[in-house]
């Protein structure tokens, strides 16, 4: 299916009817489009400008949406079935938005990879523009990845760069904002990782370490983590987890 440019994020309505994806470009040919394309019968619906760059896109419950434009330095809210006729204007959070993740319908963290480098919490209304960034948390170290613990109010930011790299856990559940403790991801070469994932069950959570082919897997009941590896010439940069019958 055919986008304007080189998509990058990728997002999927619950329900399974629409897709959206966010087109970045390339370096040579930057991208600045949102598209909305129907999974059924393989169209797309709508294709719509959002600001350059735009990375990644997030969907809550498939009536909330987010997406980042980095050359815009902040993120658009929208409904994923009317993006156009419901698309926000831009909330700045940092010179280099990264990753988001949806914590409840009123609440979301943006991370900010550049220009003060750290994370962004949002909350959500019904207003215009329908968000308001209520505190800026600086973490030490480049943040790229991030994703919300089921269940719970907290978060899993990745600190992509070091060596090691790392994985820190933080309770947004109220402001100022709490660190709840940090996973070391083993790494002894210097790396970029790039997405963090949480299980449905809310009780493990993923990084793939590339330079090193590991998988990192952190037990977020009992806090241990461990490291996967044995392949060779894999680079792993994402994962995904389903747990279905």
């Amino acid at each position: 299916i055919p986008t304007a440019s080189a998509p990058m994020g990728v997002a999927i309505t619950p329900d399974g009817k629409y897709g959206l994806s966010a087109n970045f470009g390339t370096k040579l040919a930057g991208g600045s489009t949102l598209t909305r394309v129907d999974l059924e019968s393989h169209s797309v619906v709508e294709e719509v400008e959002v600001g350059g760059s735009p990375e990644q896109v997030r969907l809550f419950d498939g009536s909330l949406g987010m997406l980042n434009t980095a050359s815009q330095g902040g993120v658009r809210r929208f409904d994923p079935t009317d993006v156009e006729g419901s698309l926000s204007a831009v909330v700045p959070t940092s010179d280099d938005p990264s990753d988001i993740a949806f914590v409840s319908a009123s609440k979301a963290v943006v991370i900010d990879s550049r220009g003060a480098a750290g994370y962004s919490v949002v909350t959500l209304d019904g207003g215009d523009p329908g968000m308001t960034v209520v505190e800026q948390v600086p973490t030490d170290g480049i943040p790229y990845g991030i994703c919300h613990i089921p269940g719970t109010d907290q978060v899993l930011v990745g600190i992509a760069t070091g060596a090691p790299a790392h994985v820190v856990r933080v309770d947004v559940s109220a402001n100022p904002s709490t660190e709840v403790t940090t996973y070391d991801l083993g790494n002894t070469a210097s790396t970029f990782v790039i997405n963090v994932t949480c299980s449905p069950d809310g009780k493990f959570a993923f990084a793939p370490v590339p330079n090193e082919d590991t998988l990192v897997v952190i037990n977020l009941e009992t806090d241990a983590v461990h490291q996967i590896s044995g392949w060779s010439n894999t680079a792993p940069t994402y994962v995904g987890v389903f747990l279905g019958e």
